[in-house]
This record gives C-alpha cells, sequence and structure tokens, in this order.
C-alpha cells in the first residue's frame, strides 16, 4: 500500500512539471529564454569589460527577441544578434564567468548559427544530446570551459557546423566516428581533454577540413591513412596522444603549413615532407633514419627525441627555432640562417668545428654533448660558457684549449690531454703531427721522442724502415761502409765472423769458399801448407793425418803402414808384422813362428807341444793324446801307459789306480769299482767280497757302516732307504721300525719330526699336506680351523687369514672378500661396508669414507656421485641433501652448490639453476630474491648484479626499468636522483635538463618550459602531488589506476612499480601486502596487487571454513527451528481461529475502552515473576479477549500481550506463540506500542497458511505491518 501511494504522486509530480514545461514552452519568447539563461548562469556577474568595444547605447528594447536586458544593455547587441531582427541567430558569452550548467535553453533557438561560450570555467555540466535541434549551427565554441561528458553521436547531425572547438575542457570517451565523416567541417578543435580511442578511416570525406587539432588526449591506434587525401587541410596538431605506427605520406597535401605529432608512439623513416611546410613537429616519437630535405618556407622545426641520424641538410633562410638534440645526426653543422633564435643540437654526434659568429637574433643555444673541434670561438664561449669541444689529432689539450704537438710527439686520437713521444724505430721533426716517420733502411733510433735516425755502424745494417736497432752482418759477409741496408760477400779462401768490417785470410791447414762465416779445417787425411787455401791435399802413402787442420802429414811408425789420403796409420793385421816406419805394407810370419798382435814389428818361436804355419797369429795346440815333433812343424801320438789330455803338452804316466792300454790316449782309465793298479800300469786287479777298492784305487778296504758288498770285485754299496748298517764289512742292511725312516747309507733310523709323519715304506717323512698340520714329533697332521689355512707342506701350524679375507675349516688358502665387504684378521665371514662408506677393491680389511660430493648405502662397492640439485660436503654422506636457496647444482658430484652470481637468484631449494632478476630489479651473489632498485637507480636488463645511477637530468622511482628525462620547467644535476627539481622563477629548461636557464631581462618563465612576452596576470595555481595537467597548473586531474606523481606541477603521472599500488591520493606508492590477493576484494586500494601463494593459502582455508560453518548452521536451522515449527504449525492454525471468533464478540465500546486505557490492560495481562514462567494460553486468552472488531469497519486496541515480556531474555524465542513474538520487534521502533488492526473485509493474500479470509495487521507508529504465521515473522 505504501509503494502504491509514492508512485502515484511520483507520475503526478512527473505529469506537473512535463505540463508546466510544454506550457512555457508554447507560449515563451526566445526573450524569455534569453532571460532564463541570463538568470540562471548569475547575469548580474558577468564580465562586460570583454566588450569594451560595443556600442555606447543599446538598441533593444523590451521584450525584444535579442535582448536581456543587461546591466550593460548597450553590449546586448553584441552578445546576441537576431537574423531579420526576431530570431537569435548569434550568441556570444567568450569570458562572461558563466557559472551554470550548460543552459537547455539554448537548444530553442533553431535558427542560432553561431554559440560562443568559450574561456568560462566554471561552466559545466554536458553537451545535451538534443543538440542536434540547432539545425542551422555552423560556429560552435566550447575552449575552456569545466564541461565534461562526452561527445554525444547527435553533433554529427548538424549538417551546416564548420566549426567546433571544445577544446581545454572535461570531455571524455570516445569520439562518435560519424564526427570525422561531416563534409561542411573546416576547424575541429578536440585538444586539451581526456578522449580516448582510435580514429576512424574516414577522412577523405571531410572536403572542407582546415585545421584538425586533437592534441593532449589518450588517442591510440593508427594514424588513418585517409588523413593524407583531406586536401583542404591547413593545420594538423596531434600531439601528446598514444598514436602508433607510422605516419602517413602528406607530400600531396599542398596547403598543410604546421603539423604537430610530437609525444606519440610512431616509428618509421621520415622520406618527404609537404613543401609548404613552416611549423614541423615530430619530438618524442621512435622516428628514424636520414632527415630528407627541409621545405624552405620551415619557421620552426622540432625534432628532438628521435633517433635520426645522418647529415643536417641545410637549413631553411627563416628558420627560427630549431630542436633536434637527442638524435644521431653527425657531421658539420650546416650554416645558421639569420632568422634563428631558438637552437638545440645537444645530444648528437656533430663533429667539425663550431661557427665562428652566431645569428645577432639567436636567444636560445646548446651545442653540448657533441663531438666538435677546438678552439671554441670566442662569440660562442661568451654565449654559453661551459661549452667544450675536441681537440683534433696533432693536438692536446683540456677540452677548450689545444696545443701542436712538439718535434718528437704525435697523437693519432681526437681530445687527447697529452701527446705521445715517438716510438723507438720513429721519429720526428715537424709539429702539430698525427703520426711518426720510420727510420729509413740502413737507419735507426734506440730512444723515444727522436728527431732524427742514426747510421747504422760498419760491420751492421737494417734492411727494413722504422727499425730500433741494427743488424749484425752474419758470418761470411761484411760491411766496411756506415748507413747501409745490406752487407757484402767473403771471396774463396777468406773468413769474416758476425758483425765484421772486412774478411780475413784463411791460415795454413784450413780453406774456406765464397760467403764462409769462418775457414774449415783440412779433414783428417788431407792436408795444406799455405794461406788462403781454397782446397786440401790427401796424404801420401805411408804418411797420415790423423786431426782436422794438419799442415804436414806424419810417417806411419814401425808395425804399422798407410794408403793414400790415410787419416790414420793401419796396424799390421796378425800373423804380419813391419820393423820399419813409413812403409806401405807388412810382411808375412814364417812357419814354426807367429804374430799374435796387431802392429808387429817381429815373429814369435812356438813353444813345446804347439806348432805353426807360415803367416799364423798364433801357434796351434798338438791335440790330447799327441805332443810336437821337433821343429814344432806337427804333432805324434802318445805310448801304451801314457797320456796326454790337453792340447799343446806333452805325454805323461799314467798314475797309479788308472791305466792306459792303447796310443795317443788322451787320458787314463780309473779301474772299476772293486779294482786297484799301480802307476804306468796297462791293466786293473779285482777287490774280495766285504771290500772295495779305497778311493785312490791303488788298493782294497772293509766296507763302512751304512754300507755293504755282498760279491767279490764290486763296490760297497749304501744300505737303501728305509734301512741301515751298523758295522764295518756288512753284507747286507737292517729295515728300520714303525715310526721311523731312515735316509739311503744310514747307519741307524731317525723319528719324523713335527709338521710331518713316516711313509709307508720308512724311507722318509712325508710332510703334511695343505689344510693340516702337525706341532709334535712322531704324530699325524690335523685339520686348519675356520679362520685359518694352511697353503703350504710341513706345517707345524695354520696361519691366521689377513684382514680382508675368510676361511673355512681345513682350507689351502683364505678367500678375498668381495667389492663392498671387508674383515679383520682371522675372519671366518665378511662384513658389509656400513652406509657412507664403500669398498671398491677385494680384500679389503675395513671400508672408506665416500668422498664428499658422493653418498652409498650399506654394502657398496662404489660411492654414487650426488645427483644434479643435490650436494655433499663432508665424507661418509648415506644421502644428498639438497642445495639451499640461493645456490644451484647443474652438476653431479657436487661437494658444495655454486652460488648463485650477482644478478641471479634461486627461491628453492634443489635448483638446478638460478633464474635472472628481472629488469627493474638486482641482486648480490647467492640470492634468493631479487631487489627492486632503489628510486634514483634503473636497471633495464636481465641478470643485474646492482642499478645503474640514473643520469644527470633524469629521475626514476623504486623498480624502475629505465629513467626518465626531468620533464620540461624541472631539471636535475646530479647522478641517481629520485625526482626532479622545477626550475626557479624567470628559468626554463627543456626534457632532460640537468640545469635551468634564465631566461633574457625582457622575457618571462611560462611554467618554466619556455620564456615568453611578460604581461600581467594571475598567478596559476600549480597541480599538487598526486594531480596532474597538460601545463602542470590548474585545472588539474587527479592520477587514476596503478599511477601516480609524487611532485607538483606534474604533466603527466608514472607507473607504479611491479609489486606495488598507489597510495596518499596517488601521490606515492607503497608494496602490495603478502596478503594482496585476499584483501582485493575488501580493499580497492590493493585493486593492482597480484595474488600470492600465501593468499591462496588463505582463501582456500576460509572457503573449508564456510563450508563447515554452513552444514552446521544448516543443522542447527533443521534440528531448533524447521522441526519445531512443523510440529506447532497445526497449533498456530487453531489459535488463529480461536482469535477470530474471539475478536468477533468484543463491541465497539470495549476496543475503545482498551484502546484509551492500555496501561492498565497491558499490565492486568502481564504479571509474571522473574523466576516463573508464564502461561502461554493464559496470556494468549487475555490479549484476545480484549480485541474488538465488527464486519466493515477496522478496530484498533493498545499492545496489550504485545508488550515486550521481562522473562524474553531466559527463554528460547521459539517457544513464544506467534501473536506474543511480534513484541521482538517493539524495540526496532523507538519502544513504539504497536496497535492490532482487525479487517475482516481486506482480502488475504497468505491462503497458503490462514484458513479464513481474514488477515492480522499491526501497526508500529505510521508504518503497517502483516503477519505470516507461516514464517512466524512481520512483512
Amino acid at each position: 500500500m505504501i509503494h502504491i501511494g509514492v508512485s502515484t504522486s511520483f507520475i503526478s509530480l512527473v505529469f506537473i512539471i512535463v505540463h508546466s514545461s510544454l506550457s512555457i514552452h508554447a507560449h515563451a519568447s526566445q526573450y524569455i529564454y534569453l532571460n532564463q539563461i541570463y538568470e540562471a548562469c548569475g547575469g548580474e556577474n558577468w564580465l562586460m569589460t570583454a566588450y569594451d568595444h560595443c556600442s555606447s547605447s543599446s538598441n533593444c528594447a523590451e521584450n525584444h527577441n535579442c535582448c536581456w536586458s543587461t546591466s550593460n544593455s548597450a553590449c546586448d547587441d553584441y552578445m546576441v544578434t537576431c537574423n531579420s531582427g526576431t530570431v537569435v541567430g548569434k550568441i556570444n558569452l567568450y569570458q562572461q564567468g558563466l557559472q551554470c550548467p550548460f543552459p537547455g535553453q539554448l537548444t530553442q533557438f533553431s535558427q542560432l548559427r553561431t554559440l560562443k561560450m568559450s574561456y568560462n570555467p566554471d561552466l559545466s555540466g554536458s553537451i545535451p544530446s538534443n543538440i542536434s535541434t540547432l539545425s542551422s549551427l555552423s560556429d560552435f565554441h566550447l575552449r575552456f570551459t569545466g564541461m565534461g561528458g562526452s561527445i554525444p553521436t547527435s553533433i554529427s547531425s548538424l549538417s551546416s557546423l564548420e566549426t567546433l572547438e571544445l577544446s581545454y575542457s572535461q570531455f571524455s570517451g570516445t569520439i562518435p566516428p560519424s564526427l570525422f565523416a561531416m563534409r561542411t567541417i573546416g576547424t575541429l578543435d578536440l585538444s586539451h581533454n581526456q578522449l580516448s580511442g582510435s580514429l576512424p578511416n574516414t577522412f577523405n570525406e571531410m572536403v572542407e577540413l582546415e585545421t584538425l587539432d586533437l592534441s593532449f588526449n589518450n588517442l591510440n591506434g593508427s594514424i588513418p591513412s585517409t588523413l593524407s587525401q583531406a586536401k583542404a587541410l591547413i593545420t594538423l596538431d596531434l600531439d601528446s596522444n598514444a598514436f602508433t605506427g607510422k605516419l602517413p605520406n602528406f607530400i600531396n597535401l599542398t596547403s598543410l603549413t604546421s603539423i604537430y605529432v610530437s609525444n606519440n608512439q610512431l616509428e618509421g623513416e621520415i622520406t618527404s615532407f609537404p613543401i609548404n611546410l613552416t611549423v614541423i613537429h615530430y619530438s618524442r616519437n621512435n622516428f628514424f633514419g636520414p632527415l630528407p630535405s627541409i621545405p624552405p618556407k620551415v619557421e620552426h622545426l622540432h625534432l628532438e627525441g628521435n633517433d635520426f641520424w645522418g647529415s643536417l641538410p641545410p637549413l631553411p633562410t627563416k628558420l627560427q627555432s630549431l630542436y633536434i638534440q637527442e638524435n644521431n645526426f653527425n657531421g658539420s653543422l650546416p650554416s645558421l640562417p639569420s632568422s634563428l633564435e631558438e637552437l638545440n643540437v645537444s645530444f648528437n654526434n656533430f663533429t667539425g668545428y663550431l661557427p665562428s659568429s652566431l645569428p645577432s637574433s639567436l636567444t636560445t643555444a646548446d651545442f653540448s654533448n657533441n663531438f666538435f673541434q677546438c678552439p671554441i670561438p670566442s662569440s660562442i664561449r661568451g654565449f654559453y660558457d661551459n661549452l667544450t669541444c675536441i681537440c683534433p689529432a696533432g693536438y692536446y689539450g683540456n677540452r677548450s684549449i689545444c696545443n701542436q704537438c712538439g718535434v718528437g710527439e704525435y697523437t693519432s686520437q681526437q681530445n687527447s690531454p697529452t701527446c705521445s713521444s715517438c716510438q723507438p724505430g720513429t721519429y720526428n721533426d715537424k709539429t702539430g703531427q698525427t703520426s711518426c716517420f720510420p727510420c729509413a733502411p740502413g737507419t735507426y733510433t734506440d730512444s723515444t721522442g727522436s728527431t732524427s735516425c742514426q747510421d747504422c755502424p760498419q760491420g751492421s745494417y737494417q734492411s727494413s724502415s722504422g727499425q730500433s736497432q741494427c743488424i749484425e752482418c752474419p758470418a761470411g759477409q761484411y760491411q766496411d761502409d756506415s748507413g747501409q741496408s745490406s752487407c757484402k760477400t767473403c771471396p774463396d779462401g777468406y773468413f769474416a765472423p758476425t758483425g765484421s768490417s772486412k774478411c780475413k785470410p784463411c791460415s795454413p791447414g784450413t780453406y774456406s769458399s765464397t760467403d764462409s762465416g769462418e775457414c774449415t779445417p783440412c779433414s783428417p787425411g788431407t792436408n795444406t801448407s799455405s794461406y788462403k787455401s781454397t782446397t786440401c791435399s790427401d796424404c801420401p802413402s805411408g804418411t797420415y793425418a790423423s786431426t782436422s787442420g794438419t799442415i804436414l802429414c806424419k810417417l806411419a811408425p814401425a808395425g804399422s803402414y798407410s794408403s793414400s789420403g790415410a787419416d790414420t796409420y793401419t796396424l799390421c793385421s796378425l800373423g804380419q808384422y813391419q820393423p820399419n816406419e813409413g812403409s806401405s805394407q807388412c810382411d808375412t810370419c814364417p812357419a814354426g813362428t807367429f804374430s799374435n798382435t796387431t802392429g808387429a814389428t817381429q815373429c814369435i818361436s812356438c813353444s813345446a807341444g804347439q806348432y805353426s804355419k807360415q803367416g799364423a797369429s798364433s801357434c796351434s795346440l798338438c791335440p790330447a793324446g799327441y805332443t810336437s815333433n821337433s821343429n814344432f812343424t806337427d804333432c805324434e801320438a802318445c805310448q801304451p801307459g801314457t797320456f796326454n789330455n790337453e792340447a799343446g803338452s806333452t805325454c805323461k804316466m799314467c798314475p797309479a789306480g788308472t791305466f792306459s792300454n792303447t796310443t795317443g790316449a788322451t787320458q787314463c782309465i780309473s779301474c772299476s769299482i772293486g779294482q786297484y793298479s799301480q802307476q804306468g800300469a796297462s791293466s786293473c786287479s779285482l777287490c774280495p767280497a766285504s771290500h772295495t777298492n779305497n778311493s785312490t784305487f791303488t788298493g782294497c778296504e772293509l766296507c763302512q757302516p751304512g754300507t755293504f758288498n755282498n760279491e767279490s770285485g764290486s763296490t760297497c754299496k749304501m744300505c737303501p732307504a728305509g734301512t741301515f748298517s751298523n758295522t764295518t764289512g756288512a753284507t747286507q742292511c737292517i729295515s728300520c721300525s714303525i715310526g721311523q725312516y731312515s735316509n739311503q747309507n744310514a747307519s741307524s733310523c731317525s723319528l719324523c719330526p713335527a709338521g710331518s709323519t713316516n711313509n709307508s715304506n720308512f724311507t722318509g717323512c712325508e710332510a703334511c699336506q695343505p689344510g693340516t698340520f702337525n706341532n709334535e714329533t712322531g704324530s699325524t697332521c690335523k685339520i686348519c680351523p675356520a679362520g685359518t689355512f694352511g697353503n703350504e707342506t710341513h706345517l707345524t701350524k695354520c696361519f691366521l687369514c689377513p684382514a680382508g679375507s675368510h676361511s673355512s675349516e681345513g682350507s689351502e688358502s683364505c678367500q678375498v672378500c668381495p667389492e663392498g665387504t671387508f674383515s679383520e684378521t682371522g675372519a671366518a665371514n665378511c662384513t658389509p661396508c656400513s652406509s657412507g662408506k664403500f669398498s671398491n677393491t677385494t680384500g679389503r680389511s675395513s671400508c672408506l669414507p665416500c668422498p664428499a660430493g658422493s653418498y652409498s648405502l650399506s654394502g657398496s662397492s662404489e660411492c654414487k656421485p650426488c645427483p644434479s640439485r643435490t650436494y655433499s660436503n663432508s665424507t661418509g654422506s648415506s644421502f644428498c641433501p639438497w642445495c639451499p636457496l640461493g645456490t644451484f647444482g647443474n652438476q653431479t658430484g657436487l661437494k658444495s652448490c655454486f652460488p648463485c652470481a650477482a644478478g641471479s637468484y634461486s627461491n628453492e631449494t634443489g635448483s638446478s639453476t638460478c633464474m635472472q632478476c628481472p629488469p627493474s630489479t638486482y641482486s648480490s651473489s647467492q640470492a634468493s630474491s631479487c631487489i627492486f632498485c632503489e628510486a634514483g637507480t634503473y636497471s633495464d636488463s636481465y641478470g643485474a648484479s646492482v642499478c645503474k645511477p640514473c643520469s644527470p637530468g633524469s629521475f626514476s622511482s623504486e623498480g624502475s626499468q629505465q629513467c626518465q628525462k626531468c620533464p620540461s620547467g624541472t631539471y636535475n644535476n646530479k647522478n641517481g636522483s629520485p625526482t626532479c627539481s622545477p626550475c626557479p622563477v624567470n628559468m626554463t629548461s627543456l626534457s632532460g635538463a640537468t640545469q635551468c636557464t634564465a631566461c633574457p631581462s625582457s622575457l618571462c618563465s611560462y611554467n618554466g618550459t619556455s620564456c615568453v612576452k611578460c604581461i600581467q596576470q594571475t598567478v596559476p595555481l600549480p597541480c599538487p602531488e598526486g594531480q596532474y595537467s597538460s601545463t602542470g597548473y590548474a585545472p588539474c586531474s587527479i592520477c587514476s589506476g596503478a599511477t601516480f606523481t609524487n611532485h607538483t606541477k606534474s604533466t603527466f603521472c608514472y607507473n607504479s612499480p611491479p609489486g606495488t599500488y598507489p597510495v596518499l591520493n596517488h601521490s606515492t606508492y607503497a608494496s602490495c601486502p603478502s596478503m594482496g590477493f585476499f584483501l582485493k576484494p575488501f580493499q580497492g586500494e590493493y585493486a593492482f596487487c597480484g595474488a600470492d601463494t600465501q593468499s591462496i593459502v588463505v582463501i582456500v582455508v576460509i572457503c573449508v571454513a564456510a563450508c563447515v560453518i554452513l552444514i552446521g548452521l544448516g543443522y542447527i536451522l533443521w534440528r531448533y527451528v524447521i522441526r519445531k515449527h512443523l510440529q506447532s504449525k497445526s497449533q498456530i492454525e487453531n489459535d488463529n481461529t480461536d482469535n477470530a471468533r474471539n475478536v468477533s464478540q468484543t463491541n465497539q465500546s470495549q476496543l475503545s475502552s482498551s484502546y484509551g486505557d492500555s496501561k492498565d490492560i497491558s499490565s492486568t495481562a502481564w504479571k509474571p515473576s522473574s523466576s516463573t514462567k508464564p502461561d502461554n494460553s493464559n496470556v494468549q486468552s487475555r490479549a484476545t479477549h480484549q480485541l474488538a472488531t465488527n464486519s466493515s469497519q477496522p478496530t484498533i486496541i493498545s499492545s496489550l500481550s504485545l508488550a515486550s515480556p521481562k522473562y524474553s531474555a531466559e527463554q528460547d524465542i521459539t517457544d513464544i506463540p506467534p501473536p506474543t513474538k511480534l513484541a521482538l520487534y517493539q524495540g526496532s521502533f523507538g519502544n513504539q506500542r504497536p496497535a492490532v488492526i482487525r479487517n475482516v473485509a481486506t482480502p488475504s493474500s497468505s491462503q497458503s497458511y490462514s484458513h479464513d479470509n481474514s488477515q492480522l495487521v499491526f501497526r508500529f507508529g505510521d508504518r503497517h505491518f502483516r503477519y505470516n504465521p507461516m514464517t512466524d515473522d512481520l512483512e
């Protein structure tokens, strides 16, 4: 019911307003509209002085359509012009100080052709969409106002529109594309707003367009190509936007005189300019390449902050300002036109000399940071006193004054502070030279700073130029003159050592050929006895020369001879001799003599038992059994009974015990065993049994103990092993007993020693076999126990197995422990190596600890290298831990992980590589994270170990990738500065300035960016921190998005560094909180902070907790609300029926009485004690007893039982009967007592919970609520 009443009232109000407006519109004249504008926009405060040239008397009459009776009505004719005297055709409210929204009444002047409302900063609102009703409008001016909003599309319906000027206002949004297809527009100025979006490619339809100014907006995209088809275009200004791509070719726009495209993101090469240009502003883009020819009419050329290269073309004769700083121009500076007033060529690569004089009109000039050569002309030095220049090669100086290098000096580099001395081998006899001259061949100089070269002395030469020393003439050559480039050759028979000035003759015994460094001695076997010999002669036969350099040959001595050319004499051979000196041959020795040495001078006779033939070198021995004859020329045989047992000896008698029974015997035959003989015998006699011959066979003797002989003529034989004989003359031997043994020829038996036992035939003791031992005599061999071995026979004990081996019982040898195990001495088994140790060879007595950089498990035969990303810095490791933070491991087997190099980091353990720090950050060695560059520094590449300080003229905020140039009007003369300082009063600077320049005395500074003519004006209000404008002064805009500015007079805002967000109204920034993602939905200032791991974890935890809470609340709702509600539903319906019956029985008088004494009734209805809960049924019956109603009128009673019960805080609310629960709402209405209205005539809207056509409605003050028993709540 409330909603219906409000809606009806609102519709009625709207109807009245619309009806009134239509009535006014229908009857008001244009005069009334003008006066409505006058009243609404503070006409009494308008600045009529703006029309100081209007007439002194007014032509306006009262109610004249073109008048509004201003305070200076004489100006009305100028401010409003009528067509045909009655219809308003022009309204001019220029600079009147309007203080109102854009008047809607202006759209009523359908014949209006001109509307000028510029320079009214307090004119607000937006352009109405019904602006199209001004169908005759041709000139529309809203420059420098406070208006904003979007430009309506309907403005393009103004078919007569020729001029649209909306600059220096607050318009935003995209420009209607249809605006750029209007064929009538000649001037379109939308500059200095907040417009965005791209431009349509429809400029070919704007055939009348002469001026297009869209500067200082947020437009982007490429510049449409059809703009080059706007043939009538004169001025094009697209400054300070975000246009990208290449600039269209405007060569065919012959009417174009001014083009402004500075401070965009345009790129590409500029190949030509329109021929009639007078102003070119291409600054602060990405243009590159050589600059084309400059049109001859150009007066202002601004190209700073690009990448133009090559030489600068000739300058036009009318050029007034030239700004080409911060490019890559090179070569010489062209001549400057006399009209030039402003010049900046700094930060290029210009060379050559500065002009000797400057144009007289020049007021600003900057030649700095180039490569101009010294000297600096005095006119420029006085104009720009801190300019430096470059000294050319051949000069030295201090970047302002250059001096010529002296003799013996040079410099090949420009701008050298000193000259270099000529190096050895060069000289310089002139001043101002860029290099030194090399010494000519045959000359030299060995010192620095030489002014001349010296001749090489005799005995030396120099064939090359530029040498610091001469070369000695080689052996065999000489030089008897000085200053020569070569040496002369010595003739045959002469020689010259190294460095000779003349040749010397060879001495006797030597000779030489051409080009000899020394004379050659005659070789052995030759000689020469004269000087200057060229060859040597052979020595004659019988002489010789044994050494080199022989002058006379020597005679061969006696016992030798020599042939022609002999280098030594030859001794006579064996069997020859020579008794004389100087012989050419030797003689042969006769038979019976010999010569057994070389060089014999005579022969020797043979001895007895020898003989020789002619020429013998020795006498031959007569063979055994023979001797020599009397003349020693032959041999004869020995007779029986004699012998000769050696060659060259005589025959001798056989000794006793031997005999010789033939001639020519070489030896006597010994008598056989058991026989004997006398000296000279030819045969032997037999010995009897039990006897044998004596040792000399000269007689017989008894057999000794241990021997026997059982026959005559035989020898005594030794008792065989295992037997013995203990008497002389025995004829047989006795056997040994068990446990004994005997050797051959034994006279008794012996016991077997320890380590052995007797064999089966008692001939000896056999050793205990390997694997057994015996430690006592006469005993058996026992088996070696485990852990020992017997690898030999005859052992009296077993050996312990050495460390590194083991054995089982009865082993002949120990087995080597395999790899991965070890053992100690005497071990029966091998033990596996423990973790962290290894054994890589067999037979180890202990395991070795794994070296650092490796690990092993139990029983390992080798250590495994630590996998990549892990390390081990100690020996004996059983595992390899992960590489810690700030390190990495990209190899296996590391003893320690490699620290991350400066400029990189690793933020996880177990890293295999380090990540490079991104731009705007840096790190030191072994870093686990990167650090943002401090304010005043920057990092423009990956992997920076330090941040570079910003150079003078630039600044940066924290976390910058690059430094930003100081904006115009500010400066910075320090390295690493976080901010730029504004220029002092009456000083200016360009972008990137390191200092400010004072304006000339006749000029004043405009915002610190330029010098202008001084005028009296109010001081502009600078933009505070956090705000900006295109000029740095009001009106200002608050930085938006993730941007900020921390100084006043800002012309732009900076981007907040990564990981930060703007704070303090965008005047600075702060680091994002670690819970940035989690707080983002609740805190708007964190909108630019990204999520982090901690935030995600927190969100997940919160979601899980929320699910648990919801499940618990659902259970509680079911357990304590829904189920009880269902249980009491039937009781609720019964109560409603009783209430209806009781109400119908109550009369009107009772109702009035109850209404008048509600306090008593209430107190009667409720009298509970603090400890006793009242009976709900009794309470309800008392309440319903007071109700009264009839079938046609609503009945009102007092609150009765609806008063808030005192015990409500001690019992469950759900236990209160539905009607009494209404009391809980009393506190929400200022403790007003609710009233119950019973209206049976009102249709019920709750049939789902009421069985009759009535319902309960309650009132709290002037508000009505309906009770819903299904929900036990008010609606």
